[in-house]
């Protein structure tokens, strides 16, 4: 019995061994499905965001370099918060910082990829305030008092020139003279002209050339208020001042408190408006052939009142003109409240009345334009040829956002008519000063900046 026990336990214990040895490979098997069909999808990493350190100024618009990239290569899309106006671009973060807003301010970047993986950046902006930062003056070792002279400025070299202007002793006195001034140091020294000198004259008004030491003046007035439609070729190279009349074909007619300027994009000089015989209201457009200026008048259906001594600046960049108030009038001022702005990139240019709040108007004030903003700067002008309207205002030249805005500051210089000014790119610094008010004439310039 035990025996026969023994027997059927070894045969169940053998068959149950060769059961085993073929059901082996098959768990084999079912585990290795297992382990595949288990396995996980890869994690989803985050984006990478790389922004370095922000600084702009109050009413400034700067583009910093915005770097975001993908682990995993998937689409990134990113969002901003903060109190400034902000942007991403292809590879940049654009900021503009509204005037009234200064000091710190945070700049969140979120990073979000497509299948909805984020990372957050904060940095700190620090925004500068404006303000009148200095007051340059000098007696005899600079130029005399005047009002509508033309200044050249070469950022690069640290310099800046002046060309004539009217003076006051007596009044109205064209001058012929040409200064230079250092624009660290802020000393003045004498230059001598030499070439084509022109005569004397005051409201000449200067194109220049950018990334060259050419610059161009057209027209202004001289002896007995005479105005004239020349035209002259400045070098200004290491801060001499060489003159060359140019040639013209079909040049516009003689004016004075007019507007000329350059677009470097499509290589032609512009004038516009301004007083010769009466208050013209017409454009010119002009191309150098082979040294000779060529002159078209451009009729267009659409354009701002006959005007002069108004305000105005001109935007490379958006290739735009920007155009501010004026004397429609000689015997009463009668001056224009509007704002204009000319889009030269069109083929023939167009006038645009821009719908905005524009300030009193006025004629003959500082004004100067600073593509940083890019804005236009306007300070004083008379709106009845008697007193000097007040404030400082600037206007805001971005497409589509165009605003004035009066930005009252401390240490504001006497408010004058018939100045003029410069911008120094290096410093980011507007310099208005000269002309007069009915309390004195000035030999100053006054820097707005950070």
């Amino acid at each position: 019995m035990a025996e026969s026990l023994r027997q059927s336990v070894a045969f169940f214990l053998h068959r149950t061994a060769r059961m085993l040895r073929k059901l082996v490979p098959i768990l084999f098997l079912v585990g290795c499905v297992a382990d595949v069909t288990e396995t996980e999808e890869p994690e989803n990493r985050p984006p990478v965001v790389e922004l370095g350190d922000l600084a702009v100024g109050e009413g400034q618009t700067k583009a910093f370099e915005l770097v975001t990239s993908d682990p995993d290569g998937d689409a990134v899309e990113i969002s901003l918060v903060t109190a400034l106006e902000a942007q991403a671009l292809e590879s940049s973060l654009e900021l503009h910082a509204p005037y009234g807003v200064v000091g710190p301010q945070d700049v969140m970047v979120s990073a979000r990829d497509a299948r909805g993986a984020i990372t957050e950046e904060t940095r700190v902006v620090d925004v500068k305030p404006l303000a009148w930062r200095s007051a340059t003056t000098w007696g005899a070792e600079g130029p005399e008092a005047r009002e509508h002279g033309a200044m050249i400025v070469d950022t690069d070299a640290r310099y800046a020139l002046l060309v004539g202007g009217s003076g006051y002793a007596p009044y109205g006195e064209a001058l012929g003279d040409v200064w230079r001034f250092d624009l660290d140091t802020k000393a003045w020294s004498s230059v001598m002209p030499s070439g084509d000198v022109p005569p004397p004259a005051g409201s000449r008004r200067v194109a220049s050339v950018p990334g060259t030491t050419t610059a161009y003046l057209f027209g202004g007035y001289g002896e007995g208020n005479e105005v004239s439609n020349d035209l002259y070729r400045l070098d200004h190279a290491n801060g001499e001042a060489a003159f060359e009349l140019v040639s013209q074909m079909n040049p516009p007619p003689a004016r004075a408190l007019h507007a000329f300027f350059y677009d470097p994009a499509t290589e032609r000089f512009y004038a516009m408006g301004g007083f010769g015989q009466g208050v013209l209201d017409d454009l010119w457009s002009m191309q150098l052939v082979d040294g000779v200026a060529q002159w078209t008048q451009l009729d267009l259906p659409v354009r701002p009142s006959p005007r002069y001594g108004f305000f105005y600046g001109f935007d490379a960049e958006q290739q735009r003109l920007i155009l501010y108030s004026g004397a429609q009038g000689t015997a009463a001022v009668n001056p224009a409240t509007d704002t204009w702005a000319l889009d030269v990139k069109s083929e023939p240019p167009v006038w645009t009345a821009l719908m905005v709040n524009s300030p009193p108007g006025r004629r003959n004030g500082c004004m100067v334009f600073d593509p940083t903003g890019p804005r236009l700067w306007v300070f004083g002008g008379t709106p009845d040829a008697m007193t000097t309207a007040p404030g400082l205002w600037v206007f805001d030249a971005r497409a589509g956002k165009e605003t004035w805005t009066e930005k009252p500051m401390m240490g504001e210089p006497p408010l004058r008519s018939s100045g003029f000014g410069i911008f120094d790119a290096t410093t980011e610094q507007a310099l208005l000063g000269f002309g007069n008010s009915s309390t004195g004439v000035y030999q100053d310039l006054n820097a707005i900046g950070y």
